[in-house]
């Protein structure tokens, strides 16, 4: 009887040192898993790294809250925002080749009240008090201007002094065209967008007929000290003034290109055109601008 007792007590002993070495190799293994967790991973709660909020350049924040065409657009509180280094076919009146594909396709990439970030170049504004900004949806950090450029909706148009993502411009018009998309394609490689096939290029006014030179009709020739010098006299301020008119708009003086205008950016309304409408004034080509 004694030898029976002594032996339960043994196996007692070895069972309760059994357990203790569970309990002991249990709170190992989970002092191990806390120190390999990483900080804050709290299983599903984890937060993925793609929610992590864009780098951006500094600029303004604003949201968007119209919009015009495919290269212009409002922000809040109330600024017209023309975007730097591309230029989309126009709209007004009846629209150039892909002009409103395009507006659609800046709509798209912001619809109102997107969260956007205006970033400048040198200048500010325009002549026409427009902002000038490269444009970048807050969301993703898509930098707009060059994603219209590289889908074929705008080509590349460079102003001095805002020049300092010229290059990426010309290098994404370059691959869209190459592959075909957008205006490259359905406007014939028209890097103007205005896709009519007659249409004649945009080599500025004919050259005015000299007018110093008398007709020749078998008369002797005048002596030289008799001809009226004819560039002695400085110009008028009106011929100052019509040189920084085009020639395309006769009627009215509206500066060349560029930046490119559309009628809402104009006073002038129902005005004569001539070849080769710079500005698409004249959208369905009965030779009057901004009808509407």
């Amino acid at each position: 009887m004694r030898r029976v007792g002594i032996a339960f007590v043994v196996a007692l002993t070895a069972t309760a040192c059994a357990g203790d070495t569970r309990t002991a190799s249990t709170s190992a293994t989970s002092a191990t898993g806390a120190r390999n967790a990483r900080p804050g991973a709290t299983g599903s709660t984890t937060a993925p790294l793609g929610t992590r909020a864009p780098r951006l350049p500094a600029g303004d924040d604003t949201v968007v809250t119209r919009q015009t065409d495919g290269d212009t657009l409002w922000v809040a509180p109330r600024t017209k925002v023309r975007l730097i280094g591309i230029n989309t076919p126009e709209i007004s009146g009846t629209a150039q080749c892909f002009g409103r594909e395009a507006a659609a396709a800046l709509a798209q990439l912001t619809p109102l009240g997107t969260k956007v970030r205006l970033v400048y170049d040198v200048g500010r504004t325009d002549r026409y008090g427009r902002t000038l900004a490269y444009l970048y949806r807050r969301r993703d950090g898509l930098f707009v201007n060059l994603e219209l450029a590289e889908r074929g909706y705008a080509v590349p148009m460079t102003v001095p002094p805002d020049v300092a993502r010229a290059g990426e411009f010309v290098a994404a018009a370059r691959r869209a065209r190459v592959a075909g998309r957008g205006l490259w394609r359905a406007c014939g490689g028209d890097p103007t967008g205005s896709g009519s096939a007659g249409a004649p290029p945009s080599t500025g006014a004919p050259p005015t007929p000299p007018t110093s030179a008398a007709p020749t009709t078998g008369a002797p020739p005048a002596p030289p000290t008799s001809a009226a010098p004819t560039t002695s006299a400085p110009p008028s301020p009106t011929t100052r003034a019509r040189s920084s008119c085009d020639p395309a708009y006769p009627d009215v003086c509206i500066p060349p290109a560029p930046p490119d205008l559309d009628c809402g950016d104009i006073s002038a309304r129902r005005f004569r055109v001539v070849p080769p409408d710079p500005h698409g004034f004249d959208g369905d080509g009965d030779g009057i601008g901004c009808e509407s």
